[in-house]
């Protein structure tokens, strides 16, 4: 546990960001030193939600490896699931599509009838691998639950402290001006 932790943080770090860098638009319309300064400034926003994930999965399931795996695969499925708006709406996957969520279990037919046939098989496989791997390890740990398995428990320790931490740099980057600078200017013609 010790080596795995580290060692599944910056794993994790680094796949997710290449995982991340696949979302459209990736590029932009013209490289420049600016344009530099501008992506490693938004290095937090990019960084810490990855962590937040990170750490939701590990007090959830008290392994880092799963963790790992299931912050990538959410983290899949996001991009996967903005690139996908992007193609249908012209618009990328936002916070507030959050409240969408119960209408897709509601009316299903309106919003799985959008998706191609192979978008719909990779929605259900990536789904399919959050929930196998969920359950299998509640039902390994309830069948062991007779040994106390304090390697378990330090790991979900470490996930809260680690989903306080990136919850409260979020808030901090987040309360600076820092996203005002990042945010594309609006051109007003009149």
């Amino acid at each position: 546990m010790t080596i795995l932790f580290p060692v599944a943080i910056f794993s994790v770090i680094s796949i997710a960001t290449c995982i991340d860098s696949l979302a459209q638009p990736s590029k932009p319309k013209k490289a420049s030193n600016d344009t530099w300064h501008c992506r490693f400034a938004a290095l937090p926003f990019r960084l810490l939600p990855i962590m937040l994930i990170f750490a939701g999965a590990e007090i959830l399931t008290g392994r880092c490896i799963y963790a790992a795996v299931l912050t990538v695969v959410a983290v899949s499925l996001l991009v996967w699931g903005s690139n996908l708006k992007r193609d249908l709406l012209g618009e990328p996957l936002l916070f507030s599509d959050a409240a969408v969520i119960k209408a897709c279990f509601q009316h299903p037919r309106f919003y799985v009838n959008a998706l191609a046939l192979p978008a719909r098989i990779a929605v259900l496989f990536g789904i399919f691998v959050i929930c196998f791997a969920v359950i299998s390890l509640l039902a390994f740990d309830l069948c062991h639950l007779s040994s106390v398995n304090r390697s378990a428990l330090l790991e979900r320790g470490l996930g809260v402290a680690l989903a306080s931490a990136s919850l409260y740099l979020l808030m901090a980057v987040a309360r600076t001006r820092l996203p005002a600078r990042l945010m594309p200017r609006l051109i007003v013609t009149r």
